[in-house]
This record gives structure tokens, sequence and C-alpha cells, in this order.
């Protein structure tokens, strides 16, 4: 199933209980997150100057709810 349009990056935390992504190649200033696995999704603002994101980081034992953005 699609769930977004066009290349994005992602990642995912929480044993699949939260997915992030963000639009790759491309300056934004927000970010989309799933807490059902994909199944809706809720945008939230990362910041007022919108930057291009290189990457979204979380621990490799992908039990953590925190994101590092990078870009």
């Amino acid at each position: 199933m699609e769930i977004k349009q066009h290349s994005h990056l992602y990642e995912i935390g929480d044993h699949g209980g939260l997915i992030v992504i963000a639009k790759e190649n491309k300056k934004v200033n927000k970010i989309h997150y799933s807490l059902d696995e994909g199944a809706s999704w809720n945008e939230v603002t990362i910041t007022d100057k919108p930057f291009e994101i290189i990457n979204i980081l979380t621990e490799p034992s992908n039990m953590e709810q925190r994101f590092l953005i990078l870009g």
C-alpha cells in the first residue's frame, strides 16, 4: 500500500509503532508521523525556516520514540 506520493526519508521506532517521514530532496519545515503503523498521519512543524533533511535517525534498538533530524 502506498502511504505517501513521491520520495521520502523515513525511520521506524517503538518496534514499528511510530513512523517518521519527511520529503526527500526538498526544503521543508514539517515532518509527518504515524502512531498506528501508517494507517493515519499527523503533521508537525519542526522549524520556522525550511531546510533540506538528509537523514532521520533513531537508536538501533528500534525501541525509542525520539528521532534525530539531520539537515
